[in-house]
């Protein structure tokens, strides 16, 4: 039982073009683990029950690797002047392979504010000091207070798409070890529909790649 998913990777030098290669990511209980104490013919043998006919069959299988999974998130990007990208602003459930995503999104608004914030008016150039401060500590001190008012800007206009993201992969993860009547059926036409209608396959894929909008 539990979420599998296959994410695609390039062919390794000299493979039969026939073949495909692919990370497949398999969650377990960790307390009753049925796919480590098994050969790797046998977990070929599971895998090829598993897999839906489309993806084909499995024929070969790299080491098996094993990692604790659990949902972590801090409240927030920004702890001062501190900042937190990817990983260690939370860890998602790898089923949706959305954490690269997210942490990415998260370093590109990061540059885009401070650039702005470099090349806002006052950046340059020498202010007179009206405080009785040294012109440098003055500098210095206005300097800080913009980088603190736009990283806490960043962690406002980033928290929609975050926790938007968190939440779904979250649901998305745990909805795979529910055995409620008619949940797999509908999660699987769901799912079809998915890959059958182009359009909103081409929605959902920029959705998850450019986020919460």
């Amino acid at each position: 039982d539990g979420p599998l998913a296959l994410l695609p990777l390039p062919p390794l030098p000299g493979a039969d073009p026939k073949t495909s290669r692919a990370a497949l990511v398999w969650c377990v209980d960790s307390a009753d683990d049925p796919v480590a104490p098994l050969t790797d013919a046998q977990r070929l043998a599971v895998l090829a029950t598993r897999l839906p006919e489309a993806v084909g069959t499995p024929v070969g299988i790299s080491a098996l690797k094993s990692f604790a999974l659990g949902l972590n998130a801090e409240a927030s990007l920004v702890d001062g002047r501190v900042v937190r990208i990817g990983n260690a602003a939370q860890t998602l459930h790898p089923v949706a392979g959305q954490g690269l995503n997210l942490g990415l999104r998260d370093a590109f608004l990061l540059v885009d504010r401070l650039a702005a914030l470099a090349h806002s008016p006052g950046s340059e150039g020498h202010h007179p000091s009206q405080s009785g401060l040294p012109l440098g500590g003055q500098r210095r001190e206005e300097r800080g207070g913009s980088i603190s008012h736009a990283l806490r800007g960043l962690a406002f206009a980033r928290a929609p798409d975050r926790w938007s993201v968190i939440g779904a992969t979250d649901f998305l993860a745990r909805s795979f070890t529910w055995h409620a009547p008619g949940l797999a059926a509908a999660r699987g036409l769901g799912l079809a529909a998915l890959q059958a209608i182009p359009p909103f396959k081409r929605a959902f894929a920029r959705q998850m790649m450019f986020g919460w909008r």
